[in-house]
């Protein structure tokens, strides 16, 4: 996680994220679940495909369970939140921002 969320903090500002309408949230939201299932599933599949019948219980844990949970926390914590900034689900409207930037300068 350490590497995914300093990676995604040099192109996505965390304000902007959480500063969203509710519409995108519900937009990331929905991705987000789609593409943590589909890593946990893909990496499932792949570890049944090269399963061995004489496994152990440890072997299985970590195929099973820890790597597709390592996986999905470095791409949420990462390249997801610059996916979502490239599809415009992150930050406020360009006429919010201009207001804000408005009320900041002094007549």
């Amino acid at each position: 996680m350490g590497f995914g969320c300093s990676y995604s903090l040099l192109d996505v500002d965390s304000i902007e994220f959480v500063k969203a309408s509710a519409l995108r949230k519900l937009a990331r939201t929905v991705l987000g679940a789609a593409i943590s299932v589909g890593l946990y599933f893909g990496i499932l599949g792949l570890y049944a495909a090269i399963r061995r019948e004489d496994d152990d219980l440890l072997t299985e844990f970590v195929g099973t369970r820890a790597l597709p949970y390592f996986f999905i926390s470095i791409f949420i914590y990462g390249p997801f939140l610059v996916l979502c900034k490239k599809l415009n689900l992150v930050g406020v409207s360009d006429s919010i921002k201009t207001l804000k930037l408005e009320e900041k300068i002094p007549n």
